[in-house]
């Protein structure tokens, strides 16, 4: 049971309403998980009780739908980060899209690809700053950033970059990220006076 309806990490597929792109997915930290231990518990303190009630399934964390296994369950208000168009969207509770930009991704070439899979949004309290470390653990970098939404863990997230002379095409492949996804400042402010913290984010080759 646990097995069956966990889905963080799992494969979701899906068609893309806007353009009928076929999408698929798997990894991240968000989803629905199953407290196994917990499930085994109850339904072994009920039999010993003797009871054939219904017993609700303990859960470590939730998702927004349930939808079977293999399908979306992010519902209908989540952002979405298109590596190969190089492209992000936010669609609002409706499902509609409120807010779409070009992008910057993390660059393959040198290690650094954005990672895919389905995560949530950590924070969203403004102003930060970014902090690169080396293999061996000094200092890489410091960057000021003035809109910080990161979405795995807090190494990874959107972030606008005044740096960037351009956004989409292939430019992350010469001139991508450490793996955060960048925006042009306008449209990451943009972004961070709609997004909420705990919002499903896709990402998606």
């Amino acid at each position: 049971m646990a097995a069956t309806n966990s889905t963080i990490g799992t494969t979701r597929s899906w068609t893309r309403a806007g353009d009928g792109k076929a999408l698929s997915v798997s990894g991240g930290d968000y989803g629905w998980r199953v407290d196994a231990d917990g499930l085994v518990s109850a339904v072994r303190d009920n039999v010993a009780a003797g009871q054939t009630s219904a017993v609700e399934m303990p859960l470590k964390s939730k998702a927004a739908a349930w939808n079977g296994a293999g399908a979306p369950d992010w519902g209908a208000r989540y952002a979405e980060v298109d590596l190969t168009s190089q492209h992000a969207w936010l669609y609002g509770d409706d499902g509609s899209v409120i807010w779409e930009s070009d992008v910057v991704t993390g660059n393959p070439n040198k290690g650094n690809a954005t990672p895919t899979g389905v995560y949530y949004i950590k924070s969203n309290a403004g102003a930060s700053e970014l902090i690169g470390l080396k293999p061996d653990g000094t200092e890489d970098y410091r960057t000021p950033v003035d809109f910080w939404m990161p979405f795995k863990g807090n190494s990874i997230g959107f972030h606008d970059a005044d740096w960037q002379s351009a956004f989409g095409g292939n430019r992350y492949y010469t001139y991508g990220s450490h793996g955060c996804v960048n925006l042009p400042p306008a449209k990451a402010k943009e972004l961070h006076d709609l997004l909420r913290v705990g919002d499903p984010v896709v990402v998606h080759s």
